[in-house]
């Protein structure tokens, strides 16, 4: 070891509160905190207002009279106009403002929709989930984990009852995509949106073959929660720039589209959270992510995914000081993989990752996007800080082992 490597370099024991600890191969997955229990109390009970003066109580008796007559008034007109009101929204929001626009959604988007039933998938017994169809010849999206593993069969059931055969055109585990070809013709075929334009609050509906349920598909109602999120599955990759909703998303929904008021789809439904932990936390892949990906699966383009080689965690204030860190940001080297890229640059444990290929790098995550932004066989260069000196090193990336 040369002299100005950091002496006796140990990863540091991973913080929850303050840090995060990622991979390109295998990213750590963070523990969901449990809301906190609700604890019995005593409490007093609210006072009531007593009204004294005779004179008071009959102007207030009189003051919630108008009132109640207003709001039965106003009830009344609403009722009776329900058909011509509407609120004046921004045109690239997504609002459902009557019962009956969910009718019409579902008009565009179900038969559009199938259920996936795939034989000796990555369950033993095979899997099920959900699928929309793109082309009328048959390409069709769902997730990689509903077809993880196939070696028999795959079929879809169309929304108006027919099965048809389908085979696998290509998938990317680490986006969790796949794409299929359904042996049929004329079908109808979903609208790709765009999540760029999402925001939070907007209205969606989600739609698939929840539970594997017989009688048809399921739908559900809900808002965005969220945007650009970053998760960690239990299937050991991570997926980034990922929509929240807390539409009801189940088993099943896998593959499944998310669409807006118009009927396109802005997302894919492919995760939760633990039920146990949490309520209503359902998780899309935004379909401006996927359409990129989605284009080379179905013509069978391999998915080949850049690989550094590096284990990296967050620097933050407690790192700073324990390691007596020179720099307030990055994302700190804790592990370099035998044989890989980064095995033959001149990075070390304790290092710090603050730029890559141009990119400032903030975190571990940072890293780990703009190395999948890359293709095995770039070259990049990278900025890291050691004990307060910056220093750069050449790497050409190589394929991710699957």
């Amino acid at each position: 070891m040369s002299d100005d490597l950091p002496p006796f370099f140990s990863p540091p024991e991973n913080d929850p509160e303050n840090s995060e600890t990622n991979t390109e191969n295998e990213p750590i997955k963070r523990p969901l905190t449990p809301a906190p229990s609700l604890q019995k109390s005593h409490q007093a009970p609210a006072p009531m207002v007593v009204v004294r003066n005779q004179k008071s109580s009959i102007a207030i008796a009189l003051f919630a009279g108008l009132v109640v007559g207003s709001l039965v008034v106003g009830a009344m007109w609403f009722y009776q106009n329900r058909n011509t009101y509407s609120y004046k929204v921004q045109s690239n929001t997504s609002v459902l403002e009557r019962p009956r626009d969910v009718q019409e959604v579902l008009a565009k988007i179900e038969p559009a929709t199938v259920a996936v039933s795939v034989d000796g998938g990555i369950n033993a017994g095979g899997s099920a989930g959900t699928g929309f169809v793109i082309s009328s010849d048959g390409v069709t999206i769902t997730n990689n984990h509903v077809v993880e593993g196939v070696k028999k069969s795959i079929e879809v059931t169309l929304n108006d009852g027919r099965t048809l055969s389908a085979t696998l055109l290509g998938r990317d585990p680490l986006e969790d995509l796949a794409v299929l070809k359904v042996e049929g013709s004329g079908l109808p075929t979903a609208k790709l949106g765009s999540s760029g334009k999402v925001q939070v609050g907007d209205d969606v509906i989600a739609i698939g073959n929840a539970l594997a349920l017989e009688g048809g598909l399921s739908v559900t109602r809900g808002i965005v929660s969220g945007l650009d999120r970053t998760i960690d599955t239990e299937l050991n990759f991570q997926l980034q720039g990922i929509i929240q909703t807390d539409a009801a998303i189940n088993r099943g929904n896998s593959g499944g589209p998310l669409v807006n008021s118009r009927g396109e789809v802005i997302g894919i439904n492919t995760a939760i959270a633990n039920p146990s932990y949490a309520q209503n936390v359902g998780f899309a892949i935004a379909i401006d992510r996927a359409k990129p990906i989605i284009e080379d699966l179905r013509q069978g383009k391999d998915r080949k995914i850049a690989f550094l080689g590096v284990a990296a965690q967050d620097v933050n204030e407690r790192l700073v000081k324990e390691l007596s860190l020179k720099v307030q940001r990055g994302a700190l080297v804790v592990e370099i993989q035998t044989n890989s890229p980064a095995s033959k640059s001149s990075l070390a444990l304790g290092d710090v990752i603050v730029e890559i290929a141009g990119k400032e790098i903030n975190s571990a995550n940072d890293m780990v996007s703009v190395i999948r932004s890359k293709k095995p066989g770039d070259k990049i260069i990278i900025k890291y800080d050691r004990r307060g000196n910056e220093k750069t090193t050449s790497v050409t990336l190589a394929e991710r082992p699957l």
